[in-house]
């Protein structure tokens, strides 16, 4: 008898060693995952109360890996460019809000010709428990008051480090005399290759080759 309790104890600690280490591997995972779709000159655009004749802008699609919405805390966004080694603020927030469950969403970061990189720091959190348990009474029609939910949206709020950071930054192509001589609308754009170089497309080849055209 004794011999069997010390075998179904063993059995009980390693069930707990399992699902403790799925939990961390769950809590650690990759929520959200990023990709430079194309980088191309541009300009001018205004950036820091000042107009900027030629500028990089790079196109950024971000994706929500997870099965539970992720909401962004924007207020703490930090956009910024390099040039010369020095990161500057680039004073942008709020490109990203929201990405539903599995979803992808794009944006766009452009910074001054002169610029060697941009950044994006991002913080975001997966949606905390209480709004999955509302969002999954609400799919069944099952209607729960607010007032319900209160003390865990409080708890949330005290609970630290529930907070990540996801930090962009994309590296920017030097820059080129055909480009920065070119007058009036560029005909050429920078196309990211998906490695860590870029091709100079025709402006037209993009547009001939986009859907609906």
């Amino acid at each position: 008898m004794r011999h069997r309790k010390v075998i179904v104890g063993a059995i009980v600690l390693i069930l707990l060693a399992g699902l403790a280490t799925f939990v961390v591997w769950l809590a650690n995972r990759p929520v959200l995952a990023w990709k430079v779709l194309s980088v191309r000159a541009m300009g001018p655009y205004w950036i820091r109360d000042a107009m900027e004749e030629h500028c990089w802008c790079a196109y950024i699609e971000v994706t929500n890996l997870s099965s539970s919405e992720v909401i962004v805390d924007w207020n703490r966004d930090k956009s910024a460019f390099q040039v010369d080694g020095k990161w500057e603020d680039l004073g942008i927030a709020a490109l990203m809000t929201y990405l539903g469950p599995n979803e992808a969403a794009q944006f766009q970061l452009t910074v001054p010709q002169r610029a060697q990189a941009c950044r994006l720091l991002m913080h975001y959190e997966r949606g905390p428990l209480w709004a999955r348990a509302d969002e999954f009474f609400k799919r069944r029609g099952v209607n729960v008051p607010d007032k319900y939910f209160i003390p865990a949206m409080t708890l949330n709020r005290k609970l630290p480090g529930h907070f990540r950071c996801l930090d962009i930054e994309v590296k920017l192509p030097a820059r080129t005399s055909k480009i920065g001589e070119t007058k009036g609308p560029h005909n050429f754009a920078l196309q990211w290759t998906g490695s860590s170089g870029f091709s100079l497309v025709s402006t037209a080849a993009l547009l001939a080759a986009a859907p609906g055209q």
